[in-house]
C-alpha cells in the first residue's frame, strides 16, 4: 500500500495524522489502530514526513491555522497547519488580534 493510500484509509477510520517537531503524531478513536496499521506508519515513517511536509505551502496564511488553547498557559494557542498538519507555532491572543487599526 502506498502512502497516499495509507494516509486516506487512516483517515477515513477518524484517525488524524500530523507531524510536529520531526515526528508523525497520531490522534485517533479508540480501537481504530491496528497493530499493522502501527507497524506500515513506523516502516514508511519518511515517505509519511515527505508526504505531509510536501502538501503544504509556506505557513504565512493563518487561515490554514488549526488553534487550540494551551491548557497551562491562558490566552495561548497553539498553531497547527491544517493543510499538512506540521507545527507552526504558539501565540498570545492577548497581545495581537490579527486584525489592523483603521
Amino acid at each position: 500500500m502506498n502512502v497516499g493510500t495509507m494516509l486516506s484509509d487512516l483517515s477515513a477510520r477518524g484517525v488524524v495524522v500530523t507531524v510536529a517537531r520531526g515526528s508523525i503524531e497520531l490522534d485517533a478513536p479508540a480501537g481504530s489502530l491496528t497493530d499493522d496499521d502501527v507497524v506500515a506508519l513506523r516502516e514508511s515513517k519518511t515517505e509519511i514526513l515527505e508526504a505531509l511536509r510536501s502538501r503544504c505551502r509556506p505557513h504565512n496564511d493563518p487561515d490554514n491555522y488549526i488553534e487550540v488553547p494551551v491548557d497551562r498557559r491562558p490566552g495561548w494557542v497553539r498553531a497547527t497547519c491544517k493543510l499538512c498538519g506540521c507545527f507552526v507555532g504558539y501565540r498570545d491572543t492577548t497581545r495581537y488580534t490579527g486584525k489592523r487599526n483603521g
